[in-house]
């Protein structure tokens, strides 16, 4: 029985602390028990102050796990108490400890497990898979191992063995009597693992009164819920659609066991009956159709997947014994790659090289087991790539040793690795694999037109010319060469070696070709192609030359093999392979920036032709405004005519065509409006908002001065090069290596060219210098010259501390600039006179000076956000002691607002306790719980919640447990209550909170709610979106909390950072750092945006 059940079972008339019972919720959503987790937080909730709870329970039933459900078939009972095949009740935990203990007897009893020697004697390879005579479909999962093979004793101890059966059906043994079948004398049921669901109800009714009823007959729950509703808490769909998954077993009987059914024509996998030829082929095409699949090396001799680059690293199928081998090993790499993040997201952190022994262990028996699925489906051999008896012995003494420590182990593995080989096969509605489709689309017979080696080879060399690279650049001796030591065929290889960088680079070249064409920049396209062409072919002569350092024992032999030297070669080699890789990423999109439209790029302030690509981007944004202006007329015309919706989707494309608008946008437009009109509107305030901020750069940059302005310093100068747009740091001696790395710490670099250690002019760039650069020079020299204390204090007193001054009209920063000295002497003087002539007077307690005089004495709290990114982006937020703090996020379908929320949960998830109420996803779907692992981190789990949301009553319990709330959406929320406001029901009704609170855009573009909502929070958060939605990003529009301007305030919701301040692309990283050193140091810093 899992601990939390055990644990909560054991609690009826125990006293526990607040903190013991918060360790055992942890307990129970480690262990996914979310019916004890619902008591367990609704008891927290209704006694917020309680510290202690003296606890009366009722022994609960242990649910099966969400990730065990993968291949474990559904089936409910028909009659309340009746478990068919069964005498006697059995726990889930008898289950697991059952099929943990057939795994270990048979590990231990034959040596190795089933399918891991002898693969061709097994019915599996002959074709044949157990299946459900009912149902007509196979067993899968955990079944798919209990019954295609075998349950026998040996020795005493129950173990699995491999099994042939004639016919491969499996039935109940009431099926058997219902379709008048009669089983053998002495033949053996087999156990088959199913789950059910418990309808159950477990709660204190309106009347105060315990209600407690439970069943496994559906009728018979939904007959109680309405006869009792008036005493239920929340609405009967909610009981209705809500039950506990429960793990059982019965037990099935094989068809040879039976007489007297006509089995009929018997089913069979048509492969394994085919040539080995097309198994191989068929084999090869359920690798090539993998969807979303990961990137195959060929070469070396370790096969490996490598999640950091999403790539296997495969042996040649030459070096392989036969090509059977070559594709279980290439099946169990697969396998692994699905558990990465964009596919099945199975790993616990980004690289499966940083997981535990125990995690590398379950997930080599998952690529195991799932090479065992797909083999079985291509009707080939299964071998592992060593399966001498002594690595078996060595690798399933560790498999035994963590299944008598997690008596659910096996059963979970076999459950992920069905789950991959699902997504392996991909299979449609009907079930059939996509490999299935290619081969029946390919021809019988290829009737290929006869042509000649030589005219082959001058066709090849005519399409070469085209292009500025040949397959010659690669040397055949060093592909050759490359392979020499690996493959039994070095000379295909080679072929194959220069074939495949010629396709590279033809791919790349007419990628960008047709993208500079797009972007009108065709004249920039011969340079930036030939700079990548270059790098990419210098990094790849320089990763064949380091593989062809690699040996293999298959070719060179066993005996006296270098292996240390062959290890170093193999790591150096991967290093090459990983450098050309990292490389091909980063200068194809350095390429692509490179022929981007200056038009379409960030415009830098100050920079060179600035003030005309604004005054365009503003010209743009005026047409796209008063397009969605005009595209909204004609959607609100022709609604009004109350059509049929497509009616009306045709009418408003036919006169939104008269507008002159691209087919792409019709053929988009389109598709949003058949999935739902309410998007048929734009959304002007999002356009018009984009319009308004070109319209003040324009005036900025109009306003901008483009005086040079110089700093003297005793020992340095700075120059604001105004024509340059840049802080430029002047010495005149080589500066030492302290203030190098003071100066590099802060973003700033050496120009050869200006002979000066410059950074781009920013807000940030001017509080970098004046917080800190400036002072830490001086600190440097001062140690240097050895000043007296007096020197100190007062050269100390220079140091501007205010936060920088913005000029709303040039959107400029003076970097030395101070407040006028009149200012500080009235402050001064002012205060001077209070403390000499007030005798304690009767202060009104409302009154500005009294609370001022209150706050000196009072420590502030601001939110603790460990993500310098969020941090940076959302300022130093207050943790309010009378009432909340609210933060809006607003935009249209398909902007990614709800995935920024799951990041903005997981920042504050490291330091306090997150609701999350999700009322447009449930939080049981799988689109909900997708994300979960996607975007909040394994240690943050523990610490968030999401329970339904069907009443205030729920959302209120969900507030009270919880330090932030996040609420999705508004618009759902006024459905349970329609007077809901913002301000009186969340900011204002509770102390200490922050709400997240997601707003939908209206269809003409407006918040839902009103636009008043959009003022009740302290942070109004806004999205520009884009057609690729990777360049999506949140913009501000209002946030208390900084001070900084909200131009500087983007983030890029796909790369989960801010975007560079404009014209800092180069030095935002080593800004994040500083600012985050300088805060560890105990500087109090107000973040910087």
């Amino acid at each position: 029985m899992l601990s939390s059940i055990k644990t909560y079972n054991g609690l009826n008339g125990e006293i526990l602390t607040r903190a013991e019972v918060e360790n055992l919720i942890n307990k129970a959503k480690a262990e996914d028990q979310k019916h004890i987790l619902q008591k367990l937080e609704q008891l927290l909730a209704s006694y917020p102050e309680a510290k202690s709870f003296d606890i009366e329970t009722t022994p609960q039933d242990e649910i099966l796990e969400e990730n065990l459900l993968p291949g474990i078939d559904y089936l409910a009972i028909p009659e309340e108490g009746e478990t068919p095949g069964l005498g006697k009740p059995v726990s889930p935990d008898d289950i697991y400890q059952m099929i943990t203990d057939l795994i270990i007897n048979t590990i231990k009893k034959v040596g190795h497990l089933p399918w891991q020697r002898e693969w061709e004697k097994t019915n599996l390879y002959q074709g044949k898979q157990a299946i459900n005579f009912e149902s007509k479909n196979p067993y899968r999962g955990i079944n798919y191992f209990l019954l295609n093979f075998k349950v026998e004793i040996k020795d005493g101890e129950k173990i699995l063995t491999r099994r042939n059966f004639d016919v491969p059906y499996f039935l109940t043994f009431n099926q058997i009597k219902k379709n008048k079948g009669e089983l053998k004398k002495g033949s053996t049921g087999f156990k088959v693992v199913y789950f059910t669901k418990l309808y159950k109800v477990d709660e204190k009714g309106k009347n105060g009164k315990e209600l407690s009823f439970g069943t496994y007959n559906k009728k018979k729950f939904d007959a109680w819920v309405d006869k009792n509703i008036n005493n239920l808490n929340r609405d009967a769909d909610y009981y209705k659609n809500s039950y506990l998954p429960i793990l059982k077993y019965y037990n099935v009987f094989n068809a040879d066991d039976i007489t007297g059914i006509d089995w009929g024509e018997l089913p069979k996998n048509p492969n394994a009956d085919k040539p080995l030829k097309e198994r191989i082929e068929i084999a090869e095409l359920i690798v090539n159709n993998m969807p979303n699949a990961p990137k195959i090396l060929f070469e070396g001799d370790q096969p490996a997947y490598y999640p950091d680059t999403d790539s296997i690293l495969m042996t040649p199928i030459e070096a392989f014994k036969d090509e059977q081998s070559y594709y279980t090993t290439i099946f169990h790499e697969l396998t692994h790659s699905t558990g990465h993040g964009k596919r099945l997201k199975r790993f616990a952190v980004s690289s499966r090289s940083e997981s535990t022994k125990r995690d590398n262990a379950f997930e080599e028996l998952i690529a195991e087991m799932g090479a065992v699925f797909l083999s079985a489906e291509a009707g080939t051999l299964f071998k592992t790539l060593d399966n001498s008896a002594k690595y078996l012995s060595g690798w399933n003494g560790r498999l035994v040793k963590e299944m008598k420590e997690d008596n659910r182990y096996f059963f979970r593995a076999s459950s992920k690795s069905q789950a991959a080989a699902d997504y392996i096969l991909d299979r449609d509605k009907e079930g059939n694999p996509a490999y299935l489709k290619e081969l029946e689309n390919k021809p019988k017979k290829e009737e290929a037109k006869e042509t000649t080696k030589t005219e082959k080879s001058k066709k090849e060399t005519s399409n070469e010319t085209i292009y500025p690279f040949s397959k010659s650049e690669i040397s055949y001796d060093l592909a050759k060469r490359a392979h020499s030591g690996t493959s039994f065929s070095p000379e295909k290889r080679a072929e194959q070696e220069q074939n495949s960088h010629f396709s590279y680079l033809k791919e790349v070249y007419n990628n960008a070709k047709k993208y500079s064409k797009s972007q009108k920049t065709e004249e920039n396209f011969e340079a930036a192609f030939d700079k990548f062409h270059k790098g990419y072919l210098k990094r790849k002569i320089s990763e064949l030359e380091s593989r062809s350092r690699l040996l293999s024992t298959m070719i060179t032999g066993p005996a006296n093999f270098p292996t240390r030297r062959a290890e170093k070669n193999s790591n150096a080699h991967h290093n090459k392979l990983t450098e050309l890789i990292d490389y091909s990423k980063y200068a194809e999109d350095r390429m692509r920036r490179e022929l981007t439209a200056r038009v379409n790029k960030p415009v830098k302030t100050g920079e060179k032709g600035a003030l005309e690509v604004l005054e365009q981007k503003l010209e743009k944004a005026k047409r796209e405004h008063e397009l969605n202006k005009s595209i909204n007329k004609i959607v609100s015309s022709v609604k009004r005519k109350k059509l049929s919706k497509e009616e009306t989707i045709e009418k408003i494309l036919e006169e939104v065509k008269k507008l002159e608008v691209s087919d792409k946008f019709l053929i988009s437009y389109k598709r949003l409006m058949t999935d739902n009109l309410i998007w048929a509107k734009q959304g002007t305030q999002n356009s018009l908002a984009k319009v308004k901020r070109y319209e003040q750069r324009v005036k900025q940059e109009k306003n901008r001065s483009t005086e040079n302005k110089m700093h003297d310093f005793k020992d340095f100068k700075i120059l604001e090069n105004a024509e340059q747009n840049r802080y430029q740091i002047l010495f005149d001696d080589i500066p030492s290596e302290e203030i190098r790395k003071v100066l590099k710490s802060h973003s700033f670099r050496w120009s050869n060219k200006n002979k000066a250690w410059q950074r781009q002019i920013t807000g940030n760039a001017s509080y970098s210098l004046r917080k800190f650069v400036i002072p830490a020079l001086k600190k440097i020299y001062e140690k240097i010259e050895t000043p007296q204390k007096e020197n100190l204090k007062e050269e100390n007193k220079e140091v501007v501390e205010e936060p920088q001054k913005v000029n709303k009209e040039t959107g400029q920063i003076a970097l030395l600039g101070e407040q006028p000295q009149e200012v500080c002497e009235v402050q001064e003087t002012t205060a001077t006179a209070e403390i000499n002539s007030v005798t304690q007077p009767k202060q009104n307690p409302n009154s500005l000076a009294a609370r001022l005089q209150a706050s000196q004495n009072q420590d502030f709290e601001y939110y603790k956000i460990d993500n310098p990114e969020i941090a940076k982006f959302l300022g130093r937020v207050e943790v309010k002691q009378k009432e909340s703090i609210g933060i809006s996020v607003t935009a249209p379908q398909g902007a990614g607002k709800t995935r920024f929320c799951f990041q903005l949960v997981d920042a504050f998830a490291d330091n306090y306790k997150v609701g999350i109420a999700s009322m447009e996803e449930h939080p049981a779907s799988s689109l909900f719980l997708s994300k979960v692992p996607e975007y909040i981190s394994n240690k943050n789990i523990p610490n968030v919640e999401a329970p339904e949301i069907n009443t205030m009553q729920d959302l209120h319990e969900l507030i009270m447990a919880n330090d932030v709330i996040m609420i999705d959406s508004f618009e759902k929320l006024r459905e349970l209550d329609k007077n809901v406001q913002v301000d009186k029901d969340l900011r204002k009704k509770y102390n200490g909170k922050l709400f997240i609170i997601i707003f939908q855009l209206t269809s003409d573009g407006k918040m839902r709610g009103g636009s008043k909502s959009q003022f009740d929070v302290d942070i109004v958060l806004l999205t520009e979106k884009f057609d690729d939605y990777k360049q999506n990003y949140i913009y501000t529009d209002k946030n208390r909390y900084n001070h900084l301007p909200a131009s500087d305030l983007k983030y890029n919701i796909y790369d989960r950072k801010m975007l560079p301040i404009e014209g800092e692309e180069n030095t935002a990283t080593a800004e994040v750092n500083s600012v985050t050193q300088q805060n560890a140091s105990g500087l109090v810093i107000t973040p910087l945006n």
